[in-house]
């Protein structure tokens, strides 16, 4: 009787292992939308990577850690978030922390901590998967990223490892239940920094008739050592564009020509001061230079500009046109002359194999080359050909 039961207990004890050990489902889900986001925002220079030993030497661990920065509302990002609450059925643990709330987190990884969240400040997403190949192993997906003034940044961290209660080196450092979270006696609370919120500057202006007939102006507005924000223009000269500053701001307006008619070399224009958030500014861009104006002087100048038909913008838009299709002819003008360089070097160098007597050695060789070079100087002909019928499709339009 005795035997019978012990049998029973082994083979219940099976069982048990079976069903702790049968393959489990994967977030496929959440795996596809990693491969998108990774192709487009990670590289492998931002990227760490490693392979740690394990003690008990059946697997090992690896980790993968990819830093990005993107828009906020990039539509991989959006994926990726949206894979990891649509996968959370795959997997047999799934956190979602809200900035400002919930723990911080690590995980162990034998003698090494790595954490995953590193500040309350952060949003954090993680999702664990028994590993389809060895269901001792799980499969760590971890998102941890902060939003400010529309780019998000953060870390993506792909591990897979022991889970902790098949890994002896694990099992005593950190109980299961305790999974990567990070208590306060080992790591202390990372505090989110303190930031002044961005506030806008907005510069409104005109540029002249005079300026405008001249030729195309590009406008700037950027500090010391930040970087610069164009404006854009209507066909009556009105330009807006906007800064983000915290404090009280030194900036420099600057309107820089594009190819003058006639080769004119016409200055750029400059305009330096201090410029309080939250406030409007105003400028008339006049051939000496940026004039700040009132809001009065401006909606006057405004009224005048609006009964223009746009002709000095037409003129200098017109004349922008011829700029650059000169510039164009003179680069096919290039083109052409190299591949026709290339041709008489391939006729040159066929005449000189042609001269080679039957009799020659190098008979054999030569006629080979002559060959190969006729074939050449058609690829040639076909690629002066194709140049040719784009730059036609350029001037039609």
């Amino acid at each position: 009787m005795r035997r019978y039961i012990l049998l029973l207990m082994t083979l219940c004890s099976l069982n048990v292992f079976a069903a702790e050990l049968q393959p489990a489902p994967q977030p496929e889900v959440l795996k596809a939308a990693i491969k998108e986001f990774t192709a487009a925002h990670c590289n492998e220079r931002t990227t760490q990577r490693s392979v740690i030993p394990n003690v008990n030497n059946i697997s090992q661990t690896t980790v993968a850690i990819y830093k990005f920065s993107c828009n906020a509302r990039d539509a991989k990002l959006e994926a990726l978030v949206n894979a990891f609450a649509t996968d959370k059925e795959s997997s047999y643990k799934y956190v979602h922390e809200l900035p400002k709330t919930g723990p911080l987190y690590s995980t162990m990884l034998g003698d090494r901590r790595v954490v995953t969240r590193d500040s309350q400040s952060k949003e954090y997403y993680m999702l664990c998967a028994k590993n389809p190949q060895n269901p001792r192993d799980r499969d760590m997906y971890a998102l941890s990223f902060a939003t400010q003034d529309s780019v998000c940044e953060g870390n993506l961290y792909l591990i897979t490892s022991p889970r902790p209660e098949y890994d002896p080196s694990l099992s005593q450092q950190e109980a299961p239940q305790k999974e990567l979270k990070v208590e306060s006696k080992e790591t202390p609370k990372m505090e989110p920094q303190k930031k002044e919120p961005k506030k806008w500057v907005r510069v409104c202006g005109y540029i002249t008739k005079e300026m405008l007939k001249k030729c195309i102006y590009s406008i700037f507005l950027r500090s010391h050592d930040g970087t610069p924000v164009s404006a854009r223009y209507d066909c009556n000269g009105k330009f807006t564009t906007m800064y983000w500053i915290k404090e009280d701001m030194e900036l420099m307006l600057k309107a820089v020509p594009a190819n003058a008619d006639d080769g004119e070399n016409l200055p750029c224009l400059r305009w330096t001061g201090t410029f309080v958030p939250e406030h409007d500014y105003y400028f008339i861009v006049y051939p000496d230079g940026f004039k700040n104006v009132t809001r009065e002087e401006y909606l006057s100048y405004e009224k005048s500009a609006k009964k223009d038909d746009g002709s000095a913008y037409k003129e200098a838009a017109d004349m922008q046109k011829l700029v650059e299709k000169r510039v164009k002819n003179e680069q096919t003008k290039t083109i052409m002359t190299n591949y026709s360089n290339i041709l008489n070097a391939i006729n040159k160098q066929t005449q000189r194999l042609f001269k080679v007597d039957k009799d020659d050695l190098y008979y054999d060789e030569a006629q080979k080359n002559m060959a190969e070079l006729s074939n050449f100087a058609r690829q040639i002909a076909d690629m002066m050909s194709e140049y040719m019928d784009l730059v036609a499709k350029e001037l039609d339009k």
